[in-house]
């Protein structure tokens, strides 16, 4: 579809394409190495999308290192030493194994591993000021969003200028040329 899109100019297929293309299940050289459909993309295009995928990757394994926590004058904890811990069995046990796990399945995806994983954590032996306030630094974190803006942008590096279909007299000027 991307092939087609930037073949004949038909920019409204573009960002579905890289959109589809960017799934983590859907791997780079399941369709990178076939010739019906590379035959209609340049090695630029090719490079973009494989780009796209490598950022998507470094994307997760980024966000696996654990979070500073954020500590509150009122913990129980003085040293919090306890608070750490904590967060960084948490974050071992309950965000990384999501995050790399690219299976495809919703519950896998960056904005869901920030919303229903990390917003909404109850983390056992933290204290709760602690808690809250590194969990609400956390999800401001904008690498959440990479599995958006990182093919938005691959999108807008392979946009093509809109070309109208050709209108009747023009295929029969072209067919008599």
């Amino acid at each position: 579809m991307l092939g087609v899109a930037r073949e004949y100019g038909i920019s409204s297929l573009t960002k579905p394409a890289v959109k589809k293309l960017a799934k983590p299940e859907i791997s780079f050289a399941s369709w990178s190495t076939n010739p019906n459909i590379i035959r209609y993309m340049t090695p630029l295009d090719v490079g973009t999308i494989g780009w796209m995928k490598e950022k998507l990757v470094m994307a997760r394994i980024a966000l696996c290192t654990p979070p500073p926590v954020i500590h509150n004058s009122t913990c129980q904890h003085k040293d919090h030493t306890a608070c750490l811990k904590s967060w960084k069995n948490f974050w071992a046990l309950a965000v990384v194994p999501k995050l790399l796990n690219m299976d495809g399945e919703m519950d896998n995806s960056l904005w869901w591993i920030r919303m229903d994983c990390v917003a909404k954590a109850s983390i056992q032996g933290m204290a709760g000021e602690c808690s809250r306030y590194t969990i609400e630094e956390v999800i401001r974190n904008p690498g959440w969003r990479a599995e958006t803006r990182i093919p938005e942008g691959a999108a807008e590096l392979l946009a093509v200028e809109e070309r109208g279909m050709l209108e009747p007299d023009d295929i029969l000027d072209q067919v008599m040329s």
